[in-house]
């Protein structure tokens, strides 16, 4: 009888817990074809500032789970697309988020402080800086 208590206090909470979270997930798409895109860099942030970080799969896909309820900011982040951010994403106890940004690859590539809010890669001497034809001649492994 004990034991059969504590597995019913066991799963209870268990229960308890996953109805106090939600989730975030989508699917990252080329704005142009409406290709799912793999391997974009997914950070989720808290208003904390904790971070989680993932990768689309190769159907473009993502999910972030177990998350309390609140706001969070979201940045989407393409090798040569200019970052996506989402601020104040609700994610709701007991319900999925949905967000499925389109991003436009290959659209623009930054080498400013506007890319990461952080130094330029102009100030660091061995960074190497491609404009134009340089860019287009590149072969970007898929």
């Amino acid at each position: 009888m004990k034991n059969a208590f504590l597995v019913f206090l066991l799963f209870s909470s268990l229960l308890v817990s996953a109805q106090n979270t939600g989730s975030i997930k989508g699917v990252v798409t080329d704005s142009l074809t409406k290709a799912p895109e793999a391997d974009v860099v997914v950070t989720l942030s808290d208003t904390t500032n904790r971070e989680r970080i993932q990768f689309t799969n190769a159907a473009g896909e993502y999910a972030f789970t177990n998350l309390p309820d609140g706001l969070y900011t979201i940045t989407f982040v393409l090798f040569g697309a200019r970052p996506l951010k989402y601020s104040t994403v609700r994610v709701t106890a007991g319900q999925f988020t949905v967000l499925s940004p389109a991003i436009r690859p290959g659209h623009i590539i930054s080498c400013g402080p506007d890319l990461f809010d952080g130094p330029s890669m102009r100030d660091n001497p061995s960074s190497t800086i491609y404009k134009g034809d340089d860019v287009r001649r590149m072969a970007v492994p898929r």
